[in-house]
């Protein structure tokens, strides 16, 4: 950081190429560790508006292209790998807080370049672009590791939504996601939900979606009763006609037969909640079977 501030004093505009290698060595390093991003994180990105700006710049092309990224470091440092890459930006992403209509918020109003301009630096605005450019790399990179997604998507709803101008989007992502199955399912469906009720994302098969992944593997997962409360949440729409949510009903009764304890009584919960809802769903139990015809037959 000494030479970029040499290289502020003696040039106009931000040096952003020898920033850009800092940046590459920061989230390519080991070496670097955690105390090292840290300290960056806290003297350097979270006390100057610019040097906040121009990391989320450099933090996109880095991410743009992982490989030029890694051949910057990989002489210093033979353990540098795109794993270390996706997951250091992350970290710096998710630290980064420039929340929609509260952008100004996320300025502290000083500067590490003495320069008398600041350009879009200085602007709310062009810091919440320049964080949304930088997550939209990270999210449309195909290697990303099944932790790195999980705490992604554990972010998602705190941090990530909010600070899109266009949450959907997210949309791709989170509905790659919610395929993948297992805890990502789970965590995705929160996102998920978000993108539908709060801004009307489309998703026509998302109940044939969601009924494929209720499986009894949802009971013994740690997030299970955050996944069920969502899902009650979109069976008690009142707009949903009987037939999907009968479908669910004996679904979540199967699901009932073999699930822990804890599970069968959350299961045995939903459906009562739903036959309560939808009266027209209630002849699933008073429907009476002729008993003596059947076994004539």
């Amino acid at each position: 950081m000494d030479l970029v501030s040499v290289q502020c004093d003696i040039r106009s505009p931000f040096p952003i190429d020898l920033f850009l290698r800092l940046i590459r060595s920061l989230t390519a390093n080991s070496s670097i560790g955690k105390a090292g991003r840290m300290h960056f994180l806290k003297a350097y990105m979270a006390e100057f508006d610019d040097i906040q700006y121009w990391t989320l710049r450099a933090l996109k092309l880095a991410l743009d292209d992982v490989d030029v990224t890694l051949a910057n470091v990989i002489e210093y440092d033979e353990d540098a790998c795109s794993d270390m890459v996706y997951e250091n930006s992350t970290l710096i992403l998710i630290q980064c807080e420039v929340f929609v209509g509260k952008e100004e918020e996320a300025l502290s109003g000083r500067y590490f370049s003495s320069a008398k301009k600041h350009g879009k630096a200085a602007q709310a605005k062009s810091h919440s672009n320049a964080l949304n450019r930088a997550w939209k790399s990270l999210l449309c990179s195909e290697d990303l590791p099944r932790s790195l997604i999980k705490l992604i998507l554990s972010n998602m709803k705190s941090v990530i939504i909010p600070c899109f101008r266009e949450p959907l989007m997210l949309c791709d992502f989170l509905t790659d996601s919610y395929h993948h199955g297992g805890v990502i399912t789970i965590l995705a469906l929160e996102g998920v939900f978000i993108l539908i009720t709060e801004h009307n994302l489309d998703y026509p098969d998302f109940y044939n979606d969601l009924y494929a992944v209720l499986t009894s593997s949802i009971f013994h997962v740690k997030y299970r009763e955050r996944f069920l409360t969502l899902v009650w949440k979109f069976l008690r729409s009142s707009h949903l006609p009987s037939y999907l949510v009968a479908a669910f009903i004996k679904k979540f009764a199967r699901l009932a037969i073999t699930a822990p304890p804890s599970g069968a009584l959350f299961a045995l919960a939903i459906i009562f909640n739903l036959l309560r809802r939808f009266p027209s769903c209630r002849g699933l139990l008073d429907r009476k079977v002729n008993i003596g015809r059947s076994s004539k037959s």
